[in-house]
């Protein structure tokens, strides 16, 4: 099979051909139609991911055919553990250390794979698990939205972000966002947003605080020098749920903030299968498509991984497996 493999750091990605996977005891092969990319894919390439094994086939998502031709995503989460609560120390993510879906055909744990949702395309199905997966769990298992509280989602344009204002528009919130420029604000409210704020600009948090009046939500995945703003603009009662860091470590914050306002401060992870089923149950019912900003082959994998490092997508980038 032909397959994209990181073989060194800071090295191109070689398309080369490889051995097939296959099919043994609890383990399926399926063969691979599109496949998409994520930060971490990108973090990896450039030695900023912990515990790095090399050589590796990259890519936490795709969506493939069975034998019988039935179409299907898997939850990238592997090894999650028997708490719905946390992942146990094995967990661990498809496309590293484990070989993933940037070539034509990948083997999958049979628990882990689901049919694909019938109303989304191809392509939105490769770009559905993982995001997905993290939106839901952050808005859902560890955010308890309700309908009608007023929700933040920071540094729309990303993939968890994108997705993640079209499930709390559907679950009846007010949705707010931060993101990095013009373009990408007015995309964000095309999909539900009813306003934001761009973070490059200074006082934007005194700007999201006019127009919010306080958040009772706010899902956060860059953490970095402006997270001690995030609990300013919170108010009493309400949950901060962070998922990712791309922007760094946070700073000092004030703790009464924290404690005077009863604010929560809440991590999480990707999800358990429990949490990937009911995810997709969500979509499904509110036919909620991930949003898909460009497409690339295979070929011109490295050309993506680029694109994925200038930050100037809005939603997910799309890798085409086998030309047709």
């Amino acid at each position: 099979m032909k397959a994209a493999i990181l073989k060194k750091l800071n090295q191109p990605l070689q398309i080369i051909q490889q051995p097939n996977p296959k099919s043994e005891n609890d383990r399926e092969v399926i063969n691979v139609k599109y496949a998409s990319l994520n930060r971490r894919d990108y973090w990896i390439t450039k030695g900023l991911y912990p515990n790095i094994k090399l050589p590796v086939i990259l890519g936490s998502d795709g969506v493939g055919v069975r034998e019988d031709g039935e179409r299907v995503v898997a939850n990238p989460g592997i090894d999650w553990g028997n708490n719905d609560a946390f992942q146990e120390k094995q967990f661990h993510i498809k496309g590293m250390p484990e070989n993933g879906f940037l070539a034509e055909k990948c083997d999958l744990l049979k628990s882990q794979i689901y049919p694909a949702p019938h109303f989304l395309t191809d392509q939105e199905c490769a770009a559905l698990p993982l995001v997905g997966l993290t939106a839901y769990r952050s808005l859902f298992n560890k955010g308890c939205l309700k309908s009608g509280q007023k929700v933040l989602i920071t540094g729309a344009g990303g993939g968890v972000a994108s997705i993640a204002i079209q499930m709390a528009v559907a679950a009846g919130s007010k949705v707010y966002c931060t993101t990095s420029s013009e373009y990408k604000l007015e995309r964000a409210k095309a999909i539900g947003a009813v306003d934001g704020v761009l973070y490059t600009e200074k006082g934007w948090w005194q700007r999201l605080k006019e127009c919010s009046k306080g958040l009772d939500l706010i899902i956060d995945g860059a953490g970095g020098d402006d997270f001690d703003k995030l609990l300013d603009l919170c108010n009493p009662g309400g949950k901060i749920i962070v998922y990712g860091g791309t922007q760094g470590a946070y700073p000092p914050i004030n703790p009464a903030k924290v404690f005077w306002k009863q604010i929560s401060i809440i991590g999480t992870t990707m999800g358990s299968n429990f949490d990937f089923q009911k995810m997709l149950v969500y979509i499904s019912h509110h036919t909620i498509r991930p949003v898909i900003d460009k497409e690339f082959a295979l070929e011109n994998i490295n050309e993506a991984l680029e694109y994925l490092g200038n930050y100037d997508q809005f939603g997910k980038i799309i890798i085409k497996i086998k030309e047709d």
